[in-house]
């Protein structure tokens, strides 16, 4: 898998690990020791934004000084503060001396921060990528400037008990991966998405590939983080020349279906309302998931939903799965269970050429995730 920018990990929120190693290891024209130091320390304070402050205005006091508490660290905080101590103690150790003003100031800065690494799960981390432009014949990227517009930001809750909000999944980024090497599979369709989790799969659909997407969960954690992802990048989506408004959230409980499920007062009464998830799984013409089979006591319902989308109409559909292989015994599960709703699932072996745009495969590699079409045997319709 080829190496990462420094840049692209710490914008992933990366483990500290890898993006040491490719500050220390991996800037092989950066010999010095000061120049790598002053890389390391440009690179976290211009992803940072800065509130004016005092008389010098953008985040600085008077004389050029930075006013450390107008600066707001990406992806967090917390994060930007366990690198910069994690940097500092690797070159404690290879006996490098801190030579950096930039580096020493943010040294300092933090070892004066007051409070502790107790875990808060209202604490948000805002992930970042650069998504190429597609031409759309197999995904070849097409020259493009480094405008903020390009890249997509997803808010996460790391340390959140709901799975939904805590992270990119490694699965959600492979399907977002397949999608974009393959965007002929849902060019200008209807598209719908089960398990959305914070929004990254179901928005690359729209920006790369211009799909009518509904992006759907259940938890009122997911659906508020989702809104927000999807009003966040807007500007992203529109500059890809998506109508914004063929974007949307929507909450959709697998095995009930029959209920209109309209609108879930969920959040801050200011959203928009939750648009009818019963209605766009009967419009869609294609289905995508990522990262939903995970848990034995949900797949009946998840593939009844499946086999109820795939069978609604009379016109040809899909669905688009990516799944990570965790547990032999829940996927054997999940297979008897297409088995007997009659779906084929159909997998793809020629992952090993997507493109390598997200640093979401630490825990487990893109060797382990799968993804399969599923279509009807024989077209048949689904048994009620």
């Amino acid at each position: 898998m080829p190496a990462h920018t420094p840049e692209a990990l710490v914008r992933a929120a990366a483990p500290l690990r890898a993006v040491v190693d490719a500050f220390l290891d991996g800037e092989e024209d950066a010999a010095d020791p000061l120049e790598r130091q002053g890389r390391f320390a440009a690179l976290l304070l211009s992803l940072a934004s800065r509130q004016g402050a005092g008389d010098g205005g953008n985040g600085t006091r008077k004389g050029g000084m930075i006013d450390w508490k107008c600066v707001d660290f990406l992806p967090s905080r917390r994060y930007v503060r366990k690198l910069v101590q994690r940097y500092a103690s690797q070159l404690e150790e290879r006996g490098e001396a801190l030579e950096d003003d930039g580096l020493a100031a943010l040294v300092c800065h933090f070892s004066m921060e007051r409070g502790g690494d107790v875990p808060d799960p209202t604490c948000p981390s805002i992930v970042s990528f650069r998504i190429p432009r597609s031409n759309g014949a197999k995904g070849e990227e097409v020259p493009q400037p480094k405008v903020e517009t390009d890249i997509l930001h997803i808010r996460t809750y790391p340390r959140h008990n709901d799975v939904g909000v805590s992270k990119v999944w490694e699965a959600g980024a492979c399907l977002a991966e397949y999608l974009m090497q393959n965007p002929r599979l849902i060019r200008g369709r209807n598209v719908i998405e089960l398990g959305a989790g914070v929004g990254l799969t179901g928005l690359v659909a729209a920006g790369v590939a211009k799909a009518k997407v509904h992006m759907t969960d259940y938890t009122e954690a997911s659906l508020c983080n989702l809104a927000h992802n999807m009003k966040r990048n807007g500007n992203w989506l529109a500059g890809r020349g998506v109508d914004t408004t063929t974007v949307t959230v929507g909450r959709l409980e697998w095995g009930e279906h029959d209920n209109d499920q309209i609108a879930l007062e969920v959040g801050n009464a200011s959203e928009p309302p939750w648009a009818n998830s019963v209605e766009a799984l009967s419009k869609a013409d294609v289905l995508i998931a990522a990262d939903v089979v995970y848990d034995p006591a949900v797949v009946p319902d998840l593939v009844a939903t499946v086999s109820r989308f795939l069978g609604a109409n009379d016109n040809e559909r899909s669905a688009i799965f990516a799944t990570t292989f965790r547990n032999k015994d829940t996927f054997a599960l999940f297979k008897r269970e297409l088995d007997g709703k009659d779906i084929i699932c159909t997998y793809d072996n020629s992952l090993d050429d997507l493109p390598d745009i997200f640093p979401c495969y630490f825990n487990q590699p893109r060797s382990d995730v799968r993804v399969c079409t599923m279509k009807l045997q024989n077209d048949q319709k689904p048994a009620t």
